[in-house]
């Protein structure tokens, strides 16, 4: 399986691309949360990790941006939101990322 996976801490990057790559997927990986669109349109993941706070573009913006392409497309790809956030607030709003 394709997963694009976007975190602006090289670490948990590195970390869970390692992971992913040991379950025997292919991880396409960014730190950058600005590229997260065109590496999604570009890779054509089968599945989306989003780390929900980064700088300057957070998880649920990139998720939006995602979620434009896959309409355009009429196709749906899930997205699994990485965070410390457990507020229904945060939950909620990761649920309601449309365009």
């Amino acid at each position: 399986m394709k997963i694009l996976v976007v975190d602006d801490s090289k670490t948990n990057l590195m970390m869970t691309a390692a992971y992913l790559e040991q379950l025997g997927h292919e991880p396409v990986v960014s730190s950058d949360p600005y590229q997260c669109a065109s590496l999604f349109e570009s890779a054509k993941p089968d599945l989306v990790i989003l780390d929900v706070v980064m700088d300057g573009m957070d998880g649920y913006a990139c998720a939006r941006a995602i979620r434009k392409i896959n309409d355009a497309a009429d196709d749906w790809v899930p997205i699994i939101f990485l965070s410390a956030m457990i507020d229904d607030k945060s939950i909620a709003q990761g649920f309601g990322c449309k365009n």
